[in-house]
C-alpha cells in the first residue's frame, strides 16, 4: 500500500494536472479582451498554463473563428 501511495504522489509531481481545455481558452480570450492583441509569448507569460497547451488552444480558437492574428502577428478577438 505503501509504494502505491509513493507512486501517486510521484506521478502528482512529475505529471502535474492539466487544466481543463475550456479554462485555457477562456483565459486567453479574457486576457485578449483585456490587452486587445498579444504574441504567444505574451499570452504564455501572463496564464499559468503549459505552452504546448496554449498554442494547441490559440490554434483552436483561430480555426473557431474566435480570434485572428493582426498584421503584428499578434492575436486578437475577431
Amino acid at each position: 500500500m505503501k509504494n502505491q501511495q509513493k507512486n501517486v504522489a510521484f506521478a502528482m509531481y512529475v505529471y502535474p494536472k492539466r487544466e481543463k481545455n475550456e479554462d485555457i481558452s477562456f483565459k486567453i480570450i479574457s486576457l485578449l479582451k483585456l490587452k486587445k492583441s498579444c504574441n504567444s509569448q505574451e499570452i504564455n507569460q501572463h496564464l499559468e498554463a503549459n505552452e504546448k497547451d496554449i498554442l494547441i488552444h490559440l490554434r483552436k480558437l483561430l480555426s473557431e473563428d474566435k480570434i485572428e492574428i493582426n498584421n503584428q502577428n499578434k492575436y486578437q478577438l475577431k
